[in-house]
This record gives C-alpha cells, sequence and structure tokens, in this order.
C-alpha cells in the first residue's frame, strides 16, 4: 500500500517525541520537509562512497544535507585512450552546521597515477554556469587571495556551495549541480615530460582547410583538409578573378567550428558567392603549445607551392589575428612591404576581431585559472564537453596541474612582452587593417558568479575589456603604436550581455556581422 503524506507525517512525530529515537535521529528531522526530506545529515562528518566502472569514489561532508544521484553515471574515455571523464549528480539541502559550505571529494586517482580537475556545473534561473576546481596545496595565505576558483585542501578537492549566483546561504535551498571528474595520465612536472605527454594525447596540429561555398551544407561538415584535394582546386582558386577569403580561428579554436555560425549565416553565405572565390581557405594552428612565428612558419610551409601570390581578404579571431599579421608583415612581404617572390597570398584586407594586438592580462601564468573559468562561463555554444575549446581549456588545467609556466603561444600575447612589444616597433599606418572589439557588459547572474569588480579591476586592471581582451589593446592604444589603424577602420560595440569575445560572428549580431563583411571586401 502507498504511505500517504499524512501517515508520514504522523510517522516523523512519533520519532521526535518518542524517549527511545537517538538525539542525532530527532536533530535531523528537525525541520526536514518537502523536498529536502530525503536529505538527512549524516552528522558531524558523512562520507558516500561508490565504485564507478572499476574507479572509486567519496564524497565526504560536514553538517551538509546532501545526496548523489546513482544514476545515471556517465563514464567515458576520450579518443587519446589517456583522457577519463567521470560524470556524476549530486544534490544539496540545507547545511546543518554553521560555516559549512563545502562538500569534499576523493578518489584514488593517484594510486593510478592519474591527475584531476573537476569541471562543476550547476543551473541558476535557466541559466549554466560552471566552475573549474583544482587541487591546490599553496600556503594559507595563497588561499586568502580572492578568485574565480575555489579552494582546494590537499586531502580532497573542495566542492564549493556558497557561489553567489546559486544563492545558497543555508536557507533551505535545494542546490544541484553536476560533477565533470576530468583525469588524465600524469604527466610529470617536467617541462620535457609534460610536452611529450601533450604530443601523444592531443590532436591540435597544422591544417590548410577548404571549404566550398558552392555546397549545400552550410556547416562545419562542409570543410575538407586540403591534403584530400587535388590541384584543380588550388588552381580554381588561383584563377579566379576575385580575392580569396581566408578564415584564421582564435586560442584554443579550429575554423571549422570557430566559424560555422557565420558561414550558416545565408547572407553571409550568399554575399561570399558574389565578392570572393568559389572556396575558403581555413589555417588551423596548435594556438598554446607553440609560438606565433613557429604559427606563421609552418602555415607558410603548407602553403607554399599551392598559390602565388594570390589576392586574399583574411577575417581572423582573436590571437588568429596575430597569426595572421605576423604572416602579412614578416613572413610574406619584403623590407619595403612588398609581397615577397615565393608568398602564396598577399594581402588586400586584414579584419580583426577582438586580436590583442598589444596583450593580454590573462595570458600571464598568474591568470591562468582565471582565464579557464572566464572563457568556459562566456562561450556559449562554443563550449561543450568534447569541444575543440573544452580540449584546449584541458591542455591549459594541464599546465596548471603540473606547475608549467611556460606555454609559448600564450607567452607571445603577454602585455609588455617582447613578441609583440618587437611586432609592433614601427608598423606605420596600417590603411588595410580593419579591428572591432566589445565592451562587455554580463547578465546580471554573470555578473553575480564573477563578481564584475574583481574581473574589470583586478583581472583587466580597471580597463574596458571583451571578457578576454582589453579594448585598448585591440586598439592599438595603450602605447605610442596607437595610430597603427585610422580611426574610421575601428568600431567598438558594447553593454550588450550576449556580446563578447566568443561572440562576433554570431547571426544575432547583424550589424557587427554586417560591418565585418564590408570592411573585408572593402
Amino acid at each position: 500500500d502507498v504511505i500517504t503524506d499524512q501517515e508520514k507525517a504522523e510517522v516523523l512525530e512519533v520519532l521526535r517525541s518518542s524517549d527511545l529515537a537517538s538525539d542525532f535521529l530527532k536533530a535531523n528531522l528537525a525541520g526536514n520537509s518537502g523536498a529536502n526530506r530525503s536529505l538527512i545529515s549524516l552528522g558531524e562528518v558523512s562520507n558516500v562512497e561508490w565504485l564507478l566502472d572499476g574507479h572509486r569514489y567519496f564524497l565526504r561532508s560536514s553538517g551538509v544535507q546532501y545526496r548523489v544521484k546513482k544514476e545515471p553515471f556517465i563514464s567515458y574515455t576520450e579518443a587519446d585512450s589517456q583522457t577519463r571523464i567521470d560524470t556524476m549528480e549530486i544534490e544539496v539541502g540545507a547545511v546543518t552546521r554553521s560555516g559549512s559550505t563545502e562538500l569534499v571529494l576523493l578518489d584514488n586517482q593517484d594510486e593510478l597515477g592519474r591527475q584531476t580537475v573537476v569541471l562543476m556545473e550547476t543551473e541558476v534561473d535557466g541559466r549554466t554556469t560552471y566552475e573549474w576546481l583544482f587541487r591546490d596545496e599553496g600556503s594559507a595565505d595563497d588561499k586568502k587571495d580572492r578568485s574565480l576558483t575555489a579552494s582546494v585542501m590537499p586531502e580532497g578537492l573542495n566542492i564549493p556551495l556558497h557561489t553567489s549566483a546559486t544563492g545558497f546561504r543555508g536557507n533551505g535551498k535545494v542546490l544541484k549541480a553536476v560533477l565533470h571528474v576530468i583525469s588524465w595520465a600524469s604527466a610529470g612536472k617536467k617541462k620535457k615530460e609534460w610536452r611529450k605527454w601533450l604530443s601523444s594525447t592531443h590532436t591540435d596540429k597544422y591544417g590548410i582547410m577548404l571549404y566550398d561555398l558552392e555546397q549545400d551544407d552550410p556547416s562545419g561538415r562542409a570543410w575538407v583538409n586540403s591534403t584530400l584535394a587535388d590541384q584543380s582546386v588550388w588552381k580554381t582558386i588561383q584563377d579566379d578573378q576575385r580575392p580569396v577569403l581566408c578564415l584564421v580561428p582564435g586560442t584554443f579554436r579550429e575554423v571549422q567550428e570557430n566559424y560555422d555560425e557565420f558561414l550558416s549565416n545565408a547572407a553571409v553565405r550568399s554575399a561570399l558567392r558574389q565578392k570572393s572565390c568559389r572556396y575558403v581557405i581555413g589555417l588551423n594552428h596548435p594556438s598554446v603549445v607553440d609560438g606565433i612565428a613557429h604559427n606563421a612558419g609552418e602555415l607558410d610551409k603548407l602553403l607554399k607551392g599551392k598559390l602565388k601570390k594570390k589576392e586574399c581578404t583574411v577575417i581572423a579571431k582573436s590571437r588568429g589575428g596575430l597569426v595572421a599579421r605576423y604572416l602579412f608583415e614578416k613572413e610574406w612581404v619584403t623590407a619595403s612591404g612588398a609581397a615577397t617572390a615565393n608568398a602564396p597570398l598577399r594581402l588586400r584586407n586584414l579584419v580583426m576581431l577582438g586580436t590583442p594586438n598589444q596583450g593580454t592580462h590573462m595570458a600571464s601564468n598568474t591568470k591562468w585559472k582565471n582565464m579557464i573559468n572566464v572563457i568556459t562561463n562566456v562561450a556559449g555554444k562554443a563550449f561543450s564537453l568534447g569541444s575543440p575549446l573544452f580540449k584546449g581549456l584541458q591542455v591549459l588545467a594541464s599546465a596548471v596541474v603540473n606547475e608549467i609556466t611556460d606555454l609559448p603561444g600564450l607567452d607571445d600575447m603577454e602585455i609588455k612582452g617582447d613578441f609583440l612589444r618587437n611586432m609592433n616597433k614601427q608598423l606605420g599606418v596600417k590603411n588595410n587593417y580593419f579591428i572591432v572589439t566589445a565592451n562587455y557588459e554580463p547578465d546580471p547572474l554573470l555578473r553575480k558568479f564573477f563578481d564584475n569588480v574583481f574581473v574589470d579591476q583586478v583581472i583587466f586592471e580597471r580597463m574596458e575589456n571583451d571578457a578576454v581582451v582589453p579594448v585598448r589593446s585591440v586598439f592599438f592604444a595603450m602605447s605610442s603604436v596607437q595610430d597603427v589603424v585610422p580611426d574610421s577602420n575601428r568600431r567598438i560595440f558594447g553593454s550588450d550581455p550576449s556580446l563578447n569575445h566568443f561572440a562576433y560572428t554570431r547571426p544575432e549580431h547583424p550589424e557587427l556581422v554586417n560591418w565585418i563583411m564590408q570592411q573585408a571586401f572593402s
């Protein structure tokens, strides 16, 4: 027979008033009702242990009511056969002891010689927010520093339950969180060992991609690697009187997904069929482990012999703009600025979207944890488990765990760094450069989650920014090289919560997309 709510209430009342019931049981029954009825604290310290696909996990609480949703668990190993992701859901009710605002996740990863980070996913008011959690054995003083990352104790990984986004303050609200436990074979803290591990587990490679505008499929599936194209394709590009469009992706990205929404836009495709040749060229390159000059050199090798001084217009996102600049300022031009004899491409126009022309604060290794958390939350559709962006952030998380502080692809973007200082010397006015940025203002929920004052004032030193790059850096306005791009070639779009570093080519911003197209083929 089914027990009614009234009968349940009567049983609870009997237990509360019984001399035979323990004080522990009475304390946990008191005030438990509704959604929290099944979330009974197990005392000062409680542990839940479970086995997931041969791997053992533990959750330890201290005065926190919670439960682990046993089903469904998801566990899979990525294609590199080294990276494992276990996904589990927890539900947290009230806090029963003052100051108890976290759970501690422990596991036996260390026994297996593996390293672990956790990506915590919560949903508040219909918005998904993320937080990357790291083990951190720093000093107590280090843990007092304000950070977008959770404080973590050496003996376990803390799962914070007190973010301002959730409103969780021990007031009885139920917090549901999905924990993605990401682990990989230990890479070793020596730089050489870590780079060897990285090359064996991640597939970021150089590649020239081709996109056929005459294909009916507007999605990323229309891209093919140029190694599969015969010489007739290159001849078609070379012989067309119209310029070829080249697309350069940003950090952690591949051109196929970085420009998917752009090329899926019917208006964009229609305009491209008229203004550019049939094929679009995409320039994929590792953006973290290799520096910008190295990127340019490898891309040059791949294109040499395919084309000769073919006129092109380039649209480049973020760091991709620096790669494009290096190609057309250093690799493929003479001292006088003319195209070299063997240059595969000669530049008509370069449109840069959120490019850190004078660097970004987030390139500093002291800001990498913050970079991971900010990017994950503002990237929107670009971020999903298994996406190129997710895999790129895994690389950065691995670097943090292994205390790697030297990543050439990021080092080159450091503000006041040698690379950009030398690159920006004696540039002169670039009338065929066009740049756009945004002054990102997060919506109220993300403002709470990030603490926007912290982001703007501590990370970006009070500079307006698009969530990743300062506006002044995009505009060459942080030092004496600020006159590189004419005012008429610069645009700033601001104060739209949906417009940030990752949204410049999204169809929901038609004015911006139209501006990009107009400048590209002006």
